[in-house]
């Protein structure tokens, strides 16, 4: 029966807090133990009380019912922090007697031996050692783990099925586990532990089913005798003044207290405090809490934690580790223990690598070797847990180093390897992990810290060690466990330091410790090691000391220091070295653009980043600010302003860029014309005029567009710069790079190279004006980005498509020749697949094909082995065949295509094998790297780094920068002068072709054109092809009286390929075409100081393109189709009446126009009828090299009728001399 209460122990239930409730107390006969079990009691609770023994368990009983609780109530049980049968046994019989459990409060402890950390014992050898110097020592650190972290951790799994529902366990710990605590580490060290163990079981129970809380209580020094004790015994322990250490705990108190009746002063807490808030936890009023600490200390000011984010990649230029001896303790993570010893080693250190396991021991002499370090770092075992095993290495320090720098220190086990769940199934986890993680690593330090003092003793230190403990990385899951170690790491180095430091100012020690402690778990990223290997060596290196014991691996490395594999010593550099400038760059948001704006941003300049998308441009955005911040600058958010959706193809867009700019920042520095496009990637034949067009419109006229608007701001500032960044495919001064398939884009970027080159006098001396010219550029955009392919793939596809298109084109030329009508031709190809085609009876040509395509075929799996053509390439063929004049009697050219691709059978996807697309890609990639002297593509960052030196050169313009890794291609054509004139046996021949002359305004060159073709050579057929009728009237009239019959004049209006088309049905094919401009060129300045309204506009420049550069591609697209044609294109004609700025744009057009040619030419090499391109420049590299008198003038007139007439001539084919074939086309030659 329950014994009735006395009077003053009579409540109303209803009002008691714990009604009910059924609590478990370790320690409770004890201190605070015993406080907190009469007030739960007393709140109505039936309460547990566990002792080591359970005599003073039952003697606390009987104390308890004397006082007038009852005897129901309380059940004595006993069990030790290792008597795990004893803790099962307590907790069933608490079940068996009240149903479960809601309360469980790890209340027991022990204080540990009270030794600095040299002296802390582990084994029962140390305690009677210490008893024999006068100490009374009884407990060595491994009973003092397994009292204090053990046993809590062990109840809670023993009791977690018990547990009711909203059940709460209340870990006691104290605040001294975040303290300096003098002599304590085998006290607060399990207790930090304890600390965030419950942190964790709290993220880990509250989510279950029976939804624990877990709360932790920190009770500060409390008002007894005892701690009087604790604290005098630590002043005597320290070498302090009586008192010193008490003063310390109350300087960082914030609350004074009144007590009994006195003024308010410092002073402890007492037990019934510490015990109200434990009933609080115990009580259904916080029923909302869970993994929070309640600090019972009158307000100490003490931190949850010492830590720090490293929030930037370290200054790596200035580590020098020479001489220095460097000791790492690794554990199984031996990849990064290896990378952290190379990383030391690097810089000049001496490493000693140990691991605790012999296996380790082999796999990191494998992994040294494989890396070329077997010779240059020692290898070896050393356990913490086997004294002698430390000894030995320390002994082979003494002896072989005589010097001990850095000391580098791992868990024992790689992350993961105790699992997720801090509550496992096997009790053995928890003692494995106390063991390794506190037992290991306070014995380690503890003989380290004795080494150190005996080495110091000795005169070999020269300077304190460092002692750095690293965490491991990310487990994947929740990382518990590390973070246990973390928080027992942390206050183990918290206490040696204060201890070393004291141990120095009593003259015992030299040299005080510096410790800390890499946290990584934070971090999930591959850079993850890279980081903390480079802040590894910074610590080694001296120069950056922190305070903070934690040093925090950011979650997201690249985001906080705006950097990730970079050469940080150049990034640093960079600092300051814009400072004041404001910088618009186009195509910002990624790639080269957005390196640029990163690093001009770093380098302090304001930064307008423009771009099609809005997210990509975000992002940057925060990158960079991120980095500004972490360096220093004021305000980083306002240095960089983006604004989305600006396509540079859009004029209206590059209007409102300009304009945002200046809102911003009131000014333009530096105009960086940096946004493209990849282009068609077509060859020429194949290339749509509105593709064309586009890849101009984007890479070259929105360079002039916005210089146009930007420059007459820049002349205004009285200083500028100008960057386009063009490309090594735009080729270089005087020179012009062959690329195939890429017309369209190496003509823009050639025009914006040109347009530097040009405007460098004009706009100077105010602004400066270059290009950039990479080449490829290692990146995403190269390799291949999301769903779209890279470079490499898609040339690779590309180079397939066309010979296969190619192929197919050459099989219908050659029928053709031989006599087989085009349709016919196609009417057999139009059944595709092999048999049906052979079965259709094809022309000679298209057998010997079918033939080859069978016998190079790798693998039979893909249809390009059954199959000639995909609508693709069958779209492609039929659109040579109609340009090029083979299908003059269709009448409806639209409805034929679409009739032949509507019946042409679709072969099975995939039509090219794969793995035959990565070989091409493997080809193309090699190739590439042959022709680099560097052997390697240059990076996106490095290429904007370069930049950003490059615009801090005031002594440059007109210039390009090529940071291309050394790229030189076989296949270049050098611009030359004219060379001599044709063989006569080479003219006769032209006299059986048709001519096509087009042109315009060069009348008087066509007029003497017409004399050597018509008159002197008497050709088939001379053909002038004006723009106007005026034109063609004049030329009429001038010719009429030779009464000329092979001579035909016509005008096209706009659309010469409409002309040229009524021309090969009324003529026959073209067998030379040379194209001259319809227009001359615009007589505009192209700067001005003040007034810009009469300077050459964006509209001016657009024109000029179309009529120089646009008009000849129209023309020789057609014309390279045509039978073994022989195609010259003319550059416009400057003389001495030119003005500085026609001058300037004739070279512009030649220098664009070249491009085109060399990469036709090449282009033509590929087509069975062999076409033949070359370009005659009618103007001079130098204005003083122009005619100066109407003599020099008719001699000039004649080397243009010579060179054209040496262009026009038929070239060698390749198969009668390759290299003659070659020299003889893509010439661009000045007369």
């Amino acid at each position: 029966m329950r014994r009735t209460k006395p009077e003053c122990l009579r409540r109303n239930e209803s009002t008691m807090r714990l009604n009910g409730k059924v609590a478990l107390i370790t320690g409770a006969a004890g201190g605070i133990g015993s406080v907190v079990t009469r007030m739960y009691l007393r709140e109505g609770a039936r309460v547990a009380i566990s002792s080591r023994s359970l005599e003073r368990a039952e003697q606390f009983r009987a104390a308890l019912m004397a006082e007038g609780f009852s005897g129901d109530d309380i059940l004595p049980v006993a069990f030790a922090s290792t008597d795990l049968a004893g803790m099962q046994t307590a907790i069933e019989a608490i079940a068996a007697r009240w149903g479960g459990l809601d309360v469980l409060i790890n209340n027991a402890g022990s204080a540990g031996a009270k030794q600095p950390l040299f002296r802390i014992p582990f084994t029962s050898e140390d305690l009677a050692q210490l008893a024999a110097e006068g100490f009374t020592e009884t407990e060595t650190m491994r009973e003092s783990a397994a009292n204090l972290l053990g046993m809590p951790w062990h109840l809670t799994r023993l009791a977690l099925p018990y547990l009711r529902v909203g059940a709460s366990i209340i870990n006691v710990s104290t605040i001294f586990s975040r303290t300096n605590y003098y002599g304590r580490i085998p006290y607060v060290v399990p207790k930090s532990a304890l600390n965030a163990l419950s942190l964790g079981l709290a993220k880990q129970l509250g989510t279950t089913d029976r939804a624990v809380r877990v709360n932790t209580v920190f009770p500060g020094p409390i008002d007894s005798d005892r701690i009087r004790t604790v604290f005098g015994a630590m002043d005597r322990l320290k070498g302090v003044p009586e008192g010193t250490t008490a003063q310390e705990f109350f300087d960082i108190m914030i609350l004074a207290r009144a007590r009994g009746g006195e003024a308010p002063t410092k002073c402890y807490p007492t037990q019934a405090d510490v015990a109200h808030v434990i009933l609080f936890l115990g009580s259904d009023e916080s029923a909302a809490i869970s993994g929070h600490n309640f600090e019972i200390t009158h307000g100490m000011q003490v931190k949850a934690q010492s830590r720090t984010k490293l929030t930037a990649w370290p200054d790596q230029r200035l580590i020098d580790l020479s001489r220095r001896v460097v000791l790492i303790v690794g554990g199984e993570q031996v990849h990064d223990a290896v990378t952290i010893a190379a990383s030391q080693q690097s810089y000049g250190a001496s490493v000693i690598l140990t691991f605790r396991q012999p296996e380790a021991v082999n796999t990191a002499k494998a992994q040294l070797e494989s890396r070329g370090l077997n010779h240059s770092i020692a290898v070896t075992w050393l356990d913490p847990l086997r004294r002698e095993s430390v000894t030995s290495v320390f002994d082979l320090i003494r002896e072989r180093y005589h010097r001990l720098d850095t000391v580098i220190v791992f868990p024992a086990h790689a992350a993961g390897h105790y699992g997720p769940e801090l509550i496992p199934d096997e009790p053995e986890r928890i003692r494995q992990f106390t063991d390794e993680a506190i037992l290991g690593t306070t014995a380690f330090a503890a003989q380290l810290s004795r080494f150190l003092l005996a080495f110091d003793a000795e005169n070999e230190l020269q300077e304190p060690v460092n002692v750095l403990f690293v965490t491991n990385e990310h487990d994947g899951a929740t990382n518990a466990f590390e973070d246990i170690y973390r928080a027992a790491v942390e206050q183990l180095l918290r206490v040696w330091r204060h201890e070393d430091e004291l141990q120095v100012a009593a003259g015992t020690r030299r040299f005080a410790v510096r410790t800390n402690q890499i946290v990584r778990y934070a971090n999930a990223e591959p850079d993850n090691l890279k980081f903390t290997a480079d802040w590894l060596a910074t610590l080694a290196n001296r120069v950056r000391i922190f305070d903070e014991l934690n040093l925090y691996v950011p979650e997201n490395i690249q985001r906080t220091t705006g950097k990730t594999e970079l050469p940080r010593d150049i990034a640093r550099t960079l600092l300051g070295l814009h400072i004041g400038k404001v910088a618009v760059i186009t195509g910002g948001s990624a790639g080269i653009g957005g390196a640029i704006g990163h690093y001009l941003a770093l380098s302090g300049a304001k930064v307008v980043l423009a771009a099609r998308d809005a997210e990509r441009l975000a992002a940057l955005k925060r990158e960079i600010v991120a980095e500004l911040f972490a360096v220093g600058y004021p305000q980083p958010e306002t240095r960089v302003e983006t604004l989305a959706n600006i396509d540079v193809a859009d004029e209206e867009a590059l209007g409102r860029l300009v304009k945002f700019a200046l809102d911003k920042f009131g000014r333009i520095d530096f105009l960086i014309n940096n946004a493209g496009i990849a282009g068609a990637e077509e060859m020429v034949v194949d290339l749509p005029l509105a593709a064309w067009r586009h890849t101009l419109k984007a890479n070259l006229l929105s360079n002039y567009s916005l210089i146009y608007k930007i420059a007459p701001l820049m002349k205004k500032q009285g200083a500028g710069y100008i960057l386009n960044v063009s490309s090594y495919f735009g080729g270089e001064k005087y020179v012009a790079v062959a690329y195939p398939n890429r017309s369209d884009y190496a003509v823009s970027k050639a025009g914006q190279r040109a347009l530097a080159e040009i405007l460098a006098r004009h706009l100077g001396p105010e602004i400066q004006i270059n290009a950039l010219s990479p080449g490829p550029v290692e990146g995403k955009r190269l390799r291949g980005e999301g769903s779209r392919p890279g470079l490499y793939a898609r040339r690779a596809r590309l180079i397939l498509e066309n010979k296969r298109l190619n192929d197919i084109h050459d099989a219908v030329i050659r029928a053709w020749r031989e006599g087989e009508a085009v349709k016919s031709t196609l009417g057999a190809l139009a059944h595709n697949h092999f048999e049906d085609v052979l079965a259709a009876g094809p022309p000679e040509p298209v057998r010997r094909l079918i033939t080859h395509l069978r016998a190079a075929a790798v693998n039979e799996g893909h249809s390009d082995s059954h199959y000639l053509m995909t609508r693709k390439i069958a779209e492609k063929l039929l659109h040579r065949l109609f340009e090029g004049g083979y299908l003059t009697s269709v009448e409806d050219r639209e409805a034929f295509t679409l009739a032949f691709l509507r019946e042409l059978p679709e072969p099975p996807d995939p039509f090219f094998d794969p793995k035959e697309i990565d070989r091409e890609a493997e080809r193309v990639q090699s190739g590439i790297l042959t022709m680099l002297n560097l052997r390697r593509m240059p990076t996106e960052e490095e290429i904007a780094i370069a930049t950003v030196f490059y615009l801090s050169d005031p002594n440059i313009s007109g210039e390009t920068l090529h940071p291309s890794g050394g790229l030189k291609f076989d296949r270049t054509v050098t611009e030359g002068e004219f060379y001599g004139l044709p063989r006569n046996e080479h003219l006769m021949e032209l006299r059986r072709k048709n001519v096509l002359l087009i042109g315009d305004y060069l009348e008087e060159e066509l007029r003497w054109l017409v004399g050597a073709f018509a008159i002197q050579l008497v050709v088939r057929n001379c053909i002038i092809l004006t723009k106007t009728a005026e034109r063609a009237d004049s030329l009429r009239h001038y010719f009429s009286a030779q009464r000329l019959n092979n001579l035909h004049i016509f005008s096209a209006g706009a659309n010469v390929e409409a002309a040229m088309d009524d021309l090969i049905r009324r003529f026959g094919h073209l067998d030379v075409v040379v194209s001259t401009p319809f227009d001359p060129l615009p007589l505009k300045p192209l700067a001005a100081t003040d007034d810009w309204r009469g300077v050459l506009n964006e509209k001016d420049f657009e024109q000029l393109v179309e009529t120089h550069i646009t008009h000849h591609f129209r023309v020789a697209k057609k014309a390279a189709l045509q039978d073994k044609s022989q195609i010259v294109l003319v550059t416009p004609k400057t003389s001495r009446n030119s003005s500085r700025e026609e001058f300037a744009l004739a070279l512009f057009v030649k220098t664009t126009l070249h491009a085109l040619t060399a990469t036709l030419a090449v282009e033509c090499e590929r087509f069975t009828h062999h076409p033949t391109v070359n370009q005659v420049d009618l103007t001079r590299r130098a204005r003083v090299e122009e005619p100066r008198n109407e003599r020099e003038e008719r001699e000039e007139l004649e080397r243009f009728v010579d060179a054209v007439l040496l262009a026009a001539a038929p070239a060698p084919e390749p198969e009668q001399s390759r290299y003659l074939s070659r020299i003889h086309r893509g010439n661009a030659i000045t007369v």
